[in-house]
């Protein structure tokens, strides 16, 4: 063993006493060299020298550092999580849009019967209404006019499903407790998945999440947090990007769908109105905001607006978008138009339009 060798290991703290006292015995280390030595790391004793302990100070240093980064991996699984929620719910929508939306554009092409009364438009919007129907109420109507026999023959084979369900609910008493809550959700699944509206069910659906939220029989689609899918088939008001208070679809009184117009310039880029499907998003409020068109009562609820009648007045489907002034053609549409905060986390069928 060389000098330096025996010089190095006594200045380092894990150098054993035995080698310290071996260099003293040899005569290689003078006394106060190895005093010298021992303090700097080699002990007396054949026992390693303890290390010096962290201090308090040290300790919470440590601890603080390592909560922030714990909360820093937090927030960021947090929002990863919150991603993949909202990918996922499009997903989900993109596909309910794939079915509702080619059978709403069909209509386009159709050369209906025509009456002195009513135009080609208004008799497309009936059936429209009939074939896409956003509220229990609409399905009621339905079936109370089974009783006419020629109205019964000329339903098409999706009024005589919603009625053939209708009058299931019926006879088992739950009429009013479908009412209650998420009607449009429950008329988006009986449609896509009970109407006849989808030619391939299985290789569709098979992976969405399906549930009954309100435990009334009736289920509904669901989103990747497990609330219901929405749906609005007359969308009057509106506003997208989600939060904003601008208009996406032309005016529905002045530019319906299926009439020989067309949006003037510079109406909103939505153009003619098309079905809704929405989810409330992240924080699972719609931001929903409607007022009765006869009495004027602000409706601030989903379930109160499209599935009862008002409050004040007991006028059944008279509701419009707050802030409309006229809208008796596309009554009964909640949308996502007030409550700003609520809207703006919104996932809709036209988010990539409205971008």
């Amino acid at each position: 063993m060389t000098f330096e060798q025996i010089w190095h290991s006594c200045h380092t703290r894990q150098a054993t006493a035995d080698l310290c006292h071996k260099a003293a015995d040899a005569g290689l280390l003078h006394p106060a060299t190895f005093w010298n030595a021992a303090a700097s790391g080699c002990s007396g004793s054949r026992s390693r020298t303890p290390c010096r302990a962290f201090t308090v100070n040290e300790l919470l240093v440590v601890m603080a550092i390592v909560l922030v980064l714990s909360a820093l991996m937090s927030v960021a699984i947090s929002a990863s999580q919150t991603s993949a929620k909202v990918r996922r719910t499009r997903a989900v929508i993109a596909k309910l849009e794939a079915i509702i939306g080619p059978q709403f554009d069909s209509y386009a092409g159709r050369n209906p019967v025509l009456t002195p009364n009513k135009t080609r438009g208004d008799v497309l919007r009936e059936a429209v209404e009939r074939d896409l129907p956003d509220s229990w109420e609409d399905v009621e109507r339905l079936a109370n006019e089974t009783s006419d026999t020629a109205t019964l023959k000329i339903m098409s084979p999706h009024q005589r499903a919603y009625v053939s369900i209708w009058n299931s609910i019926a006879k088992r008493g739950l009429t009013e407790q479908v009412r209650q809550s998420n009607g449009s959700a429950e008329c988006l699944f009986m449609i896509v998945m009970q109407g006849g509206i989808s030619d391939c069910l299985d290789c569709r659906m098979s992976r969405m999440d399906v549930g009954d939220q309100d435990r009334d029989t009736m289920p509904e689609f669901l989103d990747a947090w497990d609330r219901p899918i929405g749906f609005v088939l007359w969308p009057t008001g509106l506003c997208l990007p989600a939060g904003s208070t601008k208009r996406f679809f032309a005016s529905g009184t002045s530019a319906p769908p299926f009439d020989s117009v067309m949006p003037p310039l510079g109406d909103p880029q939505g153009g003619l109105l098309r079905p809704l499907i929405f989810s409330m998003g992240p924080n699972q409020a719609a931001g929903i905001g409607t007022v009765c068109g006869n009495c004027g009562v602000e409706l601030v609820s989903v379930a109160a607006a499209s599935d009862q009648v008002c409050p004040r007045c007991g006028r059944l489907n008279s509701f419009f978008p707050k802030n409309e002034t006229s809208c008796e053609l596309f009554a009964a549409s909640p949308l996502p138009e007030v409550g700003l905060t609520e809207a703006s986390d919104n996932i809709t069928n036209f988010d990539e339009v409205a971008r």
